[in-house]
């Protein structure tokens, strides 16, 4: 089976730091690449194999985007005017089906956008190359701030963090960079709060910090609080379902949170 002269990846492996149903597929480079691709995929032969074979040369797929996985191996399926090809949610025991059988064939997996992410990381990046301060980059780089401090992590399991010329604007976690302990969460600060546990490598969870349901505000705003800071993370984190409730079994999370976690973080 030839390889198409021109191979263009799936937009999951083109931005792994882009969860599926971020705004920045809707404009910007996002957005050009992802129509440019829909329109590649209408070039490929029609039949499964030759899509299937399409899909195996590049990265699996996160669950969130089994719809789209399905789309590409199905042409009619595709062919319904959805140019974001998001579940419409009116089947969704099919819609588990499809991502069961999706996953057994290798074509979606669990916690995959990091490992895309990672293989194309030869260093460790200081996030303060691509934006100004913890805050701004907890709240508008989230995914990109977590990517980092997964590999942070493991450069420190290894015993081999590159020397620390953090600028003063973030003083606040290069002592945590090193090692130091990311310290209590501030309610109030949950920006700030994040970005420390993140550079430690640990995200409380914030029943873990003492903080209740009635503390979240549901605020994207900058002064947010640590409960909206933990679903804006979250949110930004987590692409499948079993990734996320792997995490809230290690942080024993109370039943009195679970339709907060349900209706917030759903991953279906």
């Amino acid at each position: 089976m030839a390889t198409p002269a021109v191979d263009l990846a799936p937009p999951w492996a083109r931005f792994p730091t882009y969860e599926r149903y971020t705004i920045g597929w809707r404009m910007g480079a996002g957005e050009d690449y992802l129509v440019r691709w829909w329109a590649f995929v209408t070039t490929l032969p029609a039949d499964e194999a030759s899509r299937r074979a399409y899909l195996r040369r590049h990265p699996p797929a996160p669950f969130t985007w089994a719809e789209r996985v399905a789309q590409v191996l199905r042409p009619r399926a595709a062919d319904d005017g959805d140019r974001d090809g998001d579940d419409d949610g009116s089947d969704v025991e099919a819609a588990h089906a499809r991502r069961i059988a999706l996953a057994a064939d290798g074509l979606i997996a669990e916690d995959v956008a990091y490992r895309t992410w990672r293989a194309t990381q030869a260093e460790l990046a200081w996030p303060w190359a691509w934006v100004d301060t913890p805050v701004a980059a907890a709240r508008y780089w989230t995914r990109d701030l977590w990517f980092w401090s997964r590999h942070l992590a493991e450069r420190r399991a290894a015993r081999d963090v590159p020397r620390v010329d953090a600028p003063s604007a973030w003083a606040a976690i290069a002592d945590v960079i090193l090692g130091a302990p990311a310290g209590p969460i501030d309610p109030g600060a949950g920006l700030a709060s994040l970005a420390r546990g993140l550079a430690a490598g640990r995200v409380v969870a914030p029943w873990q910090a003492g903080l209740a349901v009635d503390d979240f505000s549901d605020s994207y705003e900058i002064g947010m609080g640590y409960v909206d800071a933990f679903r804006l993370w979250a949110g930004a984190a987590f692409d499948d379902a079993p990734t996320l409730e792997r995490y809230l079994a290690d942080a024993a999370m109370p039943a009195a949170w679970r339709p907060w976690v349900d209706a917030q973080l759903g991953l279906g």
